[in-house]
């Protein structure tokens, strides 16, 4: 847009603002307006209209808080939908043309008394449409969720807007749900436009897809990769033709001019992980992140997911058999609990197993042993294949030995190590979990309990067979 127009538009759009709130656009405000109705970068204002803040403010502060106003002011006159999100940098000069169109003000010229009378949108005519929510959301595994409800609100509240924790770590053992947890939340996030981007990218090899596990075809195993996803949803394939260090800092400057939701899934099989950790310490607050990890991620909150309760697990095991037109008695329901743990990833395949035509014997066998079948290797493997041959992996084995909870003593006395590191690791994995101390099961003392108080390690032992190498 050139400059006549743009200060024609910022003169109308300081007349309405004045109209409708009493309070008319400041001259740094006029000042930025224009420039971003003439498409000019931060930088390309400051210097141009000798401002004395820096980029980094104006781009932060001044102009969020610009067009946050504005945005709020055409929904208060019906020119935005109630729940339309901030207008974007870029978005401005159409949506500023589309509403002062002669066709919405028959004279533009009008001052500000008779400005006011004219501002009523044509009888029958709609507000323009919401401003897009640039996404690239994989289509939902499941039709409905249920079992994690209560961890679902808590993510809910920690993406809103008035949180002001940034960066998530969704965690557990491979199959427990962490990515439907996040997409479910994602997508109730879509659908009350809080974000203006969503961006999803995952370095997860496969996919549990009813009674298999498929490979990935594309994955993101960098932060080039990731670079590349967030340009592409953005629609700003111009940023990759950039070096690297040009790439971050463009990539910087459009996430900060939006509200943004960065999900990154399987975080610990990222091949640089520190490099995309530090960046995702270094994005503007603009940005909320989430990342589901098998790992212990160094962010700011962790959600971690334990198995499914007894009750939320036969309803998802009933759930997927009516799906599959299978009929299953309620002590065949116990069984499948009872074998699977309660993790959701090793219900929905066992269940397609048998929608496949497997028998319930047979099924059933297979998780009671050993073997590596696929569901074992994808819940499993990239958790332990790192620990073998070392204290850790000893350490795991020997839990596995224990039919019930055991003290950390005598699994470190079976495995031959006393090294509370290793068993660290194995926490940081969700291998094994700690029993809290005091714990009692049928009113008599639980040998899960050290004497003393201290805590115990629980291994997770009869839910799904851990390989024994």
């Amino acid at each position: 847009m050139d400059t006549e127009a743009a200060c024609r538009l910022v003169k109308l759009t300081d007349e309405f603002m004045e109209t409708q709130t009493g309070k008319g656009l400041e001259e740094m405000e006029k000042l930025l307006l224009q420039g971003m109705l003439e498409d000019l970068s931060y930088q390309e204002i400051r210097d141009r209209f000798h401002i004395g803040q820096n980029v980094d403010y104006l781009k932060r502060c001044v102009s969020y808080q610009l067009r946050k106003r504005l945005t709020q002011t055409f929904k208060d006159a019906g020119h935005l939908r109630p729940k339309a999100n901030n207008l974007r940098k870029k978005e401005l000069s159409r949506y500023l043309l589309q509403i002062f169109s002669p066709e919405n003000i028959p004279n533009v010229e009008r001052n500000s008394q008779e400005f006011a009378l004219t501002w009523e949108p044509p009888p029958g005519k709609s507000p323009p449409p919401d401003p897009i929510c640039y996404q690239n959301l994989p289509t939902p595994s499941h039709r409905v969720f249920f079992g994690y409800e209560e961890q679902l609100r808590y993510l809910l509240d920690l993406l809103s807007p008035h949180n002001s924790v940034y960066r998530i770590s969704v965690e557990g053992i491979g199959g427990v749900g962490k990515t439907t947890l996040v997409l479910e939340a994602a997508y109730r996030c879509l659908n009350t436009h809080q974000f203006e981007a969503i961006v999803f990218t995952s370095a997860q090899p496969y996919r549990l897809a009813g009674d298999r596990i498929l490979p990935r075809l594309k994955r993101e195993r960098t932060l080039g990769d990731i670079f590349r996803k967030i340009c592409r949803v953005l629609e700003r394939p111009d940023i990759l033709e950039a070096d690297f260090d040009g790439q971050f800092e463009q990539i910087q400057e459009s996430l900060a001019d939006r509200r943004v939701l960065l999900i990154v899934d399987n975080l610990e099989t990222l091949e640089d992980l520190e490099h995309v950790c530090s960046f995702l310490y270094e994005l503007p607050a603009s940005v909320k992140v989430v990342v589901t990890s098998r790992e212990h991620a160094p962010l700011d909150f962790t959600l971690h997911l334990e198995s499914l309760s007894q009750a939320d697990a036969k309803r998802l095991i009933l759930q997927q058999a009516t799906e599959k037109n299978i009929h299953l008695h309620p002590e065949n329901c116990e069984l499948l609990y009872q074998k699977t743990g309660g993790i959701p990833g090793a219900i929905v395949y066992t269940i397609g197993q048998l929608g496949a035509g497997y028998f319930l014997a047979d099924v059933l066998a297979r998780l009671d042993t050993g073997n590596r079948d696929d569901l074992t290797r994808f819940c499993f493997e990239s958790s332990v294949a790192p620990l073998r041959e070392q204290p850790p992996h000893r350490l795991l084995m020997a839990a596995a030995i224990f039919s019930k909870p055991a003290l950390f003593e005598a699994i470190c006395y079976v495995a031959s190590v006393a090294d509370r590191e290793s068993f660290a690791k194995l926490l940081q994995l969700s291998l094994v979990k700690k029993k809290p101390p005091g714990a009692i099961r049928d009113a008599a003392p639980d040998p899960g309990v050290c004497p003393g108080g201290s805590e115990s390690p629980s291994p997770i032992r009869g839910k799904i067979p851990v390989s024994l190498g």
